[in-house]
């Protein structure tokens, strides 16, 4: 991930990413394996004065997914049941 020129890449190939998706990569790279809740990944990501609800976070997750998929590997984003997402930091 490249945070100056908002680029991600994955085995060597770039991958699109819509603003939101990139704010959510960086949120989970930057605290791997930590779960985050639909309610603290709003507040963190959307911001507390945005009115959205908690089904979005699940819309730019499984768009993320779907951006991640490749190079042999699935869900690096995984679901925590009843609590919520994380970055899947092992292989």
């Amino acid at each position: 991930m490249d945070i100056r020129a908002q680029r991600v890449t994955l085995c060597g190939q770039p991958i699109k990413v819509r603003p939101l998706e990139f704010r959510l990569l960086q949120h989970f790279l930057e605290h791997p394996e930590q779960v985050f809740s639909r309610a603290e990944l709003l507040s963190t990501i959307w911001g507390q004065n945005v009115h959205v609800t908690s089904r979005t976070v699940d819309l730019h997750i499984g768009r993320l997914r779907k951006a991640l998929n490749g190079c042999g590997r699935r869900n690096y984003i995984r679901t925590v049941h009843s609590r919520g997402y994380s970055l899947d930091a092992q292989e």
